[in-house]
């Protein structure tokens, strides 16, 4: 189990990144490299939502990794959430969509960018866009922004790990 935790201060003064680390894991790691830096994928995508929060600063990040939804919200300019929920049925993806702008208090004015295991083309990207129609990937600003010689894997699903 976690016998640490680790605190990162991100570059928002009043927020903190704590997440568990584990021992053996931590032992191994650090026996090959001793000088490594601990950083949960979390702060890689509050990292992303800052950049995106420049062109609109009501927002919301949410990133799809397995049966884990990250979301990031964004409320004039000031992280306003972060949280990660497990996902059973595609039901439950916009139901915490939904959650997080109510929680942040973004009414119907804000964006909505997903990452991860979104598919840009997909039913479940359709059914999303019914209820957010603001809802997209950022499919070039991904390209852009990261080289991805790969066509097999879209920059949109790793893009966040080079931060």
């Amino acid at each position: 189990g976690a016998d640490q935790t680790i605190v990162n201060h991100l570059f928002y003064p009043e927020a903190r990144l704590v997440f568990p680390a584990f021992r053996q894991l931590r032992e191994k790691i650090t026996f090959y490299f001793p000088d490594i830096t601990y950083k949960h994928i979390s702060e890689s995508l509050i990292h992303s939502l800052k950049i995106f929060s420049e062109t609109k600063n009501n927002c919301i990040l949410a990133h799809l990794h397995d049966k884990t939804l990250f979301v990031f919200s964004m409320n004039g300019g000031t992280l306003r959430l972060t949280n990660a929920y497990e996902v059973r049925e595609s039901e439950d993806i916009l139901y915490y969509l939904q959650l997080t702008a109510r929680i942040s208090d973004l009414g119907t004015n804000y964006a909505l960018w997903l990452s991860g295991q979104f598919d840009p083309d997909s039913a479940q990207m359709k059914q999303i866009k019914k209820s957010i129609p603001q809802a997209s990937v950022p499919v070039d600003w991904f390209r852009n922004c990261f080289a991805s010689h790969a066509e097999k894997v879209p920059a949109w699903k790793y893009a966040f790990f080079s931060f």
